[in-house]
């Protein structure tokens, strides 16, 4: 079984991944959208022996945006699984005078909750992670059918988990960086498909995580295509 000490972190970054599920449009390289929209989404991220499969929903206006997720992190090398529930507000903004590139500083968390009496040991465990930074996207190529929109990403993350076996706890905590980066496909401009990795930043024995995103556009009624 992998080490309590570095549980926290795997979960933080795939919660993270997860977490852009509920982010912006171009600076996660989802296609442009006039405002008022709402993006669902689904997420799948894979890193160091776990796997988190979640689904978020976002609402978009002229720049502020807002979302929340839920996912469900699953382990290889031992039963048990954690639930975890995230939201993400953010403002994106154009950069150029041509409009196509976006900048969108960001604030995301997280709780996951579980796996509870671990390989029977009675001790219960529950994760939180909380996030800032700035993401950037650009569209590099278009079509009338397929946009391509690369990104990259910034930040910074607190991450602890805590023990508990109903009668002391013992709490791990981690404050570490982490670059993102990403390659958005659209196709038209209401769903898109971005598989992206993070990479952690100022921590020893982790590896990357690689993950994939798929939005879906929910126009307003009467907006323009």
């Amino acid at each position: 079984m992998r080490s309590f000490t570095r549980w926290h972190i795997v979960l933080s970054i795939l919660m993270g991944l997860v977490g852009s599920t509920a982010g912006a449009q171009v600076c996660e390289g989802r296609p442009g959208s006039s405002a008022g929209r709402v993006a669902l989404g689904a997420a799948f991220a894979t890193a160091n022996g776990a796997s988190e499969l979640g689904v978020g929903i976002t609402g978009l206006g002229t720049g502020a945006y807002g979302g929340a997720t839920v996912g469900r992190v699953t382990y290889d090398d031992f039963s048990g699984s954690t639930t975890t529930v995230g939201a993400t507000v953010g403002y994106q903004v154009a950069v150029g005078s041509a409009g196509r590139a976006q900048l969108c500083p960001f604030l995301t968390g997280q709780l996951g909750f579980g796996p509870n009496d671990i390989e029977g040991t009675g001790v219960d465990a529950s994760v939180r992670n909380l996030g800032a930074g700035v993401t950037w996207g650009i569209v590099a190529s278009q079509s009338e059918d397929v946009t391509l929109i690369p990104t990259v990403s910034a930040g910074v993350a607190s991450a602890s988990i805590k023990f508990s076996d109903g009668v002391s706890d013992i709490t791990l905590s981690d404050t570490y960086g982490q670059l993102r980066f990403g390659l958005g496909v659209a196709f038209g401009r209401q769903f898109a498909v971005t598989p992206s990795i993070i990479v952690p930043l100022g921590l020893d024995d982790s590896d990357p995580v690689l993950g994939v995103n798929v939005s879906l556009y929910l126009r307003r009624r009467g907006a323009a295509p």
